[in-house]
């Protein structure tokens, strides 16, 4: 298989959109990532990684990091890893970490610590759900629609949940990142009772027919009377009304209370993703 740099986006989704266009849920992060680039709405500290995988002449598959997240390698197909690993070394290219559905990310991490002698680390594992049949909880309170003036509150919620949920990650300036998100035309849901907020949560600007829905944030002092299960099928049933075909999300496979509350509000499995980080070499004993 030969790997090739695209320094072009729009020639990137061109030779490589189809690919993840058929199947959205599973290049859910691909896509949306992908948008970003594409539009140049979100700033990026580094010129995003693109890279197509061809055999024959053909696509076979593709992947994308948009700075600072992590190499996204949905679309790498069996037995591309190898071939992708050896190409980011040949560049001298550091993939900063790789996510993915299970068996790519597996592979492109063993494949990635093969060529550069750097360990992986797993950092999240996760469980991706799409939404079949909403059912929606009966909670006191309803869905607002979020605009620039909640950012503060935004936030302060997206500062607290990143804390929270992914301590691994860059440190990233929270207001900048929900500014930007809503300029960008994501939906931010905050559920408030008796006109205050108890929880909030996020729907990216649908894509290819899917929306994926992330940071669902409930204060400490909020948590337990379902707000987070309400905001989140609020958020749902936004998508729904306008014509969105999967919602999905990801939950932290270390986090049964949320695994099932997404059950339970009509959310199933779709399958398995992690995020690997690597150690740096002269961090190796």
């Amino acid at each position: 298989m030969d790997v090739t740099m695209q320094p072009d986006p729009v020639e990137f989704w061109r030779r490589a959109g189809a690919l993840f266009e058929a199947d959205p849920v599973r290049h859910t992060v691909a896509l949306t990532a992908l948008r970003d680039v594409v539009n140049g709405r979100r700033k990026m500290p580094e010129r995003p990684l693109l890279v197509t995988i061809t055999e024959g002449g053909a696509v076979r598959g593709a992947a994308v990091r948009a700075p600072p997240r992590p190499l996204v390698v949905s679309g790498v197909p069996a037995g591309g890893a190898g071939a992708l690993a050896r190409f980011l070394r040949d560049q001298g290219v550091d993939p900063n970490g790789v996510s993915g559905p299970r068996d790519a990310a597996d592979a492109v991490a063993s494949s990635w610590t093969a060529v550069s002698g750097r360990p992986a680390e797993l950092v999240m594992n996760m469980r991706l759900y799409r939404l079949t049949r909403l059912r929606e909880p009966e909670v006191a309170g309803r869905l607002e629609v979020a605009d620039e003036r909640s950012v503060p509150l935004l936030a302060r919620y997206r500062a607290a949940f990143a804390a929270e949920a992914t301590p691994h990650a860059p440190t990233e300036d929270a207001r900048t990142i929900v500014g930007e998100s809503i300029r960008s035309g994501n939906v931010h849901g905050i559920w408030r009772r008796d006109g205050v907020p108890r929880a909030c949560a996020v729907a990216s600007r649908p894509v290819s027919g899917m929306s994926r829905i992330s940071a669902v944030y409930t204060p400490w002092s909020e948590r337990g009377h379902g707000y987070g299960s309400a905001v989140t099928a609020g958020l749902a049933r936004w998508c729904l009304d306008h014509g969105v075909d999967n919602v999905v999300l990801f939950t932290d496979m270390s986090n049964p209370t949320s695994n099932s509350i997404y059950r339970r509000i009509g959310f199933v499995a779709y399958g398995d993703a992690v995020e690997y980080t690597f150690a740096r070499c002269d961090a190796v004993t």
